[in-house]
């Protein structure tokens, strides 16, 4: 959610008026701005599942019931090799 103002602005050719924790996604898909970390989450009701990926690894929580799993990402297959 953090990307959005800055994407929006971007877009529309507003230079930001302050510095945002966010990137604009027009720079990253461009590759003009790559990221250290990627995050992501998803909830319903009680069940949530949260997940974090660099160049080098992924890993995954789900609260119920306690799933946790970290993976080295390789090139052609990312989910292959756990550690």
């Amino acid at each position: 959610m953090v990307d959005i103002l800055p994407t929006f602005l971007q877009a529309a050719g507003i230079e930001p008026q302050e510095d945002y924790s966010g990137r604009s996604l027009l720079d990253i898909a461009e590759g003009k701005h790559l990221r250290e970390l990627t995050m992501g989450q998803y909830n319903r009701n009680e069940f949530g599942v949260y997940m974090a990926v660099t160049e080098r690894c992924k890993y995954i929580y789900s609260c119920i019931p306690g799933y946790e799993r970290k993976f080295e990402v390789n090139q052609h297959d990312l989910f292959r090799t756990k550690f």
